[in-house]
């Protein structure tokens, strides 16, 4: 015990015990160094992974990629999409340093890259107008790119991506559609029309500053669907709301006329709206249409119709006077054999018929105006009356041969009186404008539950021109072969107007040559 307790006992004791710490501590710092060299494996693995999984996705990416790493800055990896744009072979970028292969930009970008690599702050540019000769010819490239620091786990850059899509095709597709639209709208602007568009999935009503005025609105006045829909005439407000509906719903083309009255000053202007259904790229759909003011033409019309009729109305008197004379006539002479009076007598009655049938159009006219056209529907089988009407022409027109393959009963619940007068439109014209002797073919069958009567003759035909207009008031082709025919151009205008009241169609086809076919359709009664 007092050996212990000696100075040299002592110092034994703590030699003893450092021995035995730095054996702990060598076997420690062995064991560190074993993690550290783990760690130092796994670092490097995964960052050698990491590597690997950037170059894979460089490669693969849909966009021009491309790695500058050094100092200079050389390629380390790039895509077949950089070297497309940059219009350089992979071997021209990478055994070179970069801004010496694309030497033509280095004075605009090289100061960027640097600044990327110093700062650490990547630089983002969008439609870049750059110039490069790209497989040796010289061409001006609109670019959206990114120059992106690489950085280490210190943050330090040690890299910059670069990332680059062409977009010279789009941005020059979209330049042409912005002069396409820039030059819309100032023929619209020209023309005094007024547009609108209509979201065909939220309804919400966008109307240019020209529509707020023909309604009536103040420039800074919100103006919805319907609050311009109201702005619309009584009399026509529903009808151009259901027909912008099935615009919308059933993809037909709008078009019609009507008044609207001015929401602030309650003035009445009369507009003519034509509008469809327009389907984006983009999957959205909207209904866009345009308005152009026609009120002193319609002011001038309706001016024309009321003094037509007003002289119809006075005609029909003394024509009834005349008409009853001529029966007369005839009955007393009826078994005379003075055949010259006959025959005179018999002409008179045609003349007189024809001055009847062209009053009662001008009265139908101003009706149709006026909203006072009735319709007196009853069911009744087409093809009766279609050979009622045939009969009734070949009473009064000699010189013309009519076939009708009666093939089917269509029963309609229509107004008879006027579905007689359509088709008797379509006789007479179809006999006015072809030559003696030629024939004349009627059909009416059943397709997708509508009754279509298709008239056809061996006339002179009608050209494209005239073909848009046809169904218009008053309009008349004018042209050698028409000259010598009388007419007003209300028959077929009267017919349209029937038709379409009754929720049928009208149409016509012709080469323009070699005679016409017109056609009508009414739904059938099921």
């Amino acid at each position: 015990m007092q050996e212990e307790s000696s100075p040299i006992g002592q110092l034994q004791a703590s030699n003893a015990a450092l021995i035995a710490a730095n054996k702990d501590l060598l076997h420690s710092l062995e064991s560190l160094r074993q993690e550290n060299a783990e760690l130092k494996a796994g670092t490097i693995e995964r960052m050698n992974a990491s590597d690997q999984n950037i170059r894979h996705i460089v490669r693969q990416a849909p966009v021009g990629m491309c790695i500058l790493q050094g100092d200079p800055l050389f390629v380390t990896e790039v895509n077949d999409s950089f070297l497309e744009l940059a219009g350089r072979t992979r071997e021209d970028l990478i055994a070179k340093p970069y801004w010496e292969v694309i030497s033509e930009v280095a004075q605009l970008y090289q100061p960027i890259t640097g600044e990327v690599m110093k700062t650490g702050r990547s630089y983002h540019a969008k439609e870049h107008g750059i110039v490069l000769i790209r497989n040796g010819v010289q061409e001006t490239v609109l670019v959206d790119f990114v120059y992106e620091p690489m950085k280490d786990e210190k943050g330090r850059t040690f890299a910059i991506m670069i990332v680059a899509v062409d977009v010279t095709d789009k941005v020059v597709a979209r330049k042409k559609v912005e002069r396409a639209e820039e030059s819309l709208r100032m023929a619209i602007d020209a023309a005094e029309l007024a547009s609108y568009y209509i979201n065909t999935t939220d309804r919400i009503f966008h109307p240019s500053p020209r529509l707020k005025e023909f309604f009536g609105f103040r420039p800074d006045d919100e103006v919805p669907y319907e609050a311009a829909i109201n702005q619309i005439h009584e009399d026509y407000r529903q009808a151009a709301a259901d027909l912008v509906e099935a615009a919308i719903t059933k993809g037909i083309r709008f078009d019609m006329e009507y008044p609207v009255v001015g929401y602030h000053d309650g003035k009445i202007r009369w507009v003519r709206g034509i509008g469809e259904v327009q389907h984006q790229s983009d999957g959205k759909s909207y209904f866009t249409g345009v308005l152009h003011e026609i009120t002193q033409r319609k002011v001038d019309e309706i001016r024309k119709n009321d003094f037509i009729g007003m002289v119809s109305h006075e005609l029909k008197t003394p024509l009834t006077s005349l008409t009853a004379i001529i029966q007369l006539l005839n009955q007393e002479f009826a078994k005379s054999e003075d055949e010259m009076l006959k025959g005179l007598l018999g002409r008179a009655d045609v003349q007189v018929r024809k001055m009847k049938n062209m009053i009662n159009g001008f009265l139908n006219v101003s009706r149709f105006e006026s909203g006072k056209m009735s319709i007196n529907p009853e069911q009744f089988d087409l093809a009766n009356t279609l050979n009622e009407a045939i009969r009734e022409m070949t009473l009064i027109v000699a010189d013309h041969r009519f076939n009708f393959p009666q093939s089917c009963s269509a029963i309609v619940n229509a107004d008879k009186e006027k579905i007689g007068s359509v088709i008797s439109n379509f006789l007479s014209n179809a006999v006015k404008y072809s030559p003696a002797g030629s024939l004349v073919e009627i059909t009416c069958i059943i397709e997708d539950q509508m009754a279509v009567v298709s008239v056809k003759d061996e006339g002179i035909g009608i050209k494209p021109g005239d073909m848009e207009r046809i169904f218009d008031r008053y309009y008349r082709a004018e042209n050698v072969n028409t000259r010598h025919i009388s007419g007003f151009g209300i028959g077929l205008y009267l017919s349209a107007e029937i038709v379409i009241g009754h929720g049928g169609k009208i149409w016509a086809e012709s080469d323009g040559n070699n005679g016409s076919t017109f056609h009508f359709s009414l739904p059938i009664s099921l």
